[in-house]
């Protein structure tokens, strides 16, 4: 497993290597690369399941490669990666790499689509878990401030589920990245942005934890 392990890590270091200095690599060499990677994460278990992390690693490096116009092109092979890496217990140890990924598909991304969408019903269980805080509110800032209407509609609950979750119990730090996401809600959607707020309590919960964070500090 670790000369596997590896020898995956030191090909994303490659691939990133590449990006870096300005290059491209062709589609064939790309294709060489992708093709087993669905493989070999269905084959990664029990002892073997390190070599996910290596396998995430390696489809970032490769949709950071190619930018925008083509990562799109990765979306069957990993955006089932990533919804699994949240869906199961024994994956959790790919959670970070997980977020870090999705969060590099976003970026890249030409506009709101369906399929980036449809994962974003995941964070309403992440934000359970206040470790990972920070990166899943640039997620979820991303999408209030790319989505449209159309994300604010499909996933209204789940942004009201996710900020019930954090507001109020993260330190000063977090509460800093949650209170961006809620600026970008209302200042994208100021009167249904306000309304969500409102309707579940939040309005009131996030007055009270600033005026404690105000409080602590004298």
């Amino acid at each position: 497993v670790d000369s596997r392990s590896s020898c995956l890590g030191l090909l994303s270091t490659l691939i990133s290597f590449v990006g870096v200095l300005g290059g491209s690599l062709s589609n064939d060499v790309l294709n060489t690369i992708v093709t087993p990677l669905p493989s070999i994460w269905e084959n990664s278990i029990e002892q073997n399941l390190l070599l996910k992390r290596n396998v995430l690693n390696i489809i970032s490096s490769v949709a950071t490669l190619v930018g925008p116009d083509q990562a799109s092109l990765l979306y069957p092979i990993a955006l089932p990666m990533l919804n699994e890496s949240f869906g199961k217990e024994e994956n959790v140890f790919l959670v970070e790499e997980a977020l870090r990924m999705w969060l590099v598909f976003l970026r890249l991304s030409n506009g709101y689509n369906g399929s980036l969408g449809a994962l974003f019903t995941r964070a309403a269980t992440l934000s359970k878990d206040l470790e990972h805080v920070i990166i899943l509110m640039r997620i979820t800032e991303y999408y209030i401030m790319h989505g449209g209407a159309s994300f604010l509609n499909d996933h209204a609950q789940t942004i009201q589920e996710v900020l019930c979750n954090l507001v109020g119990e993260v330190r000063p730090r977090g509460l800093a990245y949650v209170a961006l996401v809620i600026e970008a809600l209302l200042r994208s959607y100021p009167t249904e942005g306000g309304s969500l707020l409102f309707q579940c309590g939040l309005v009131k919960r996030f007055l009270e934890a600033c005026a404690a964070n105000y409080w602590e500090k004298d």
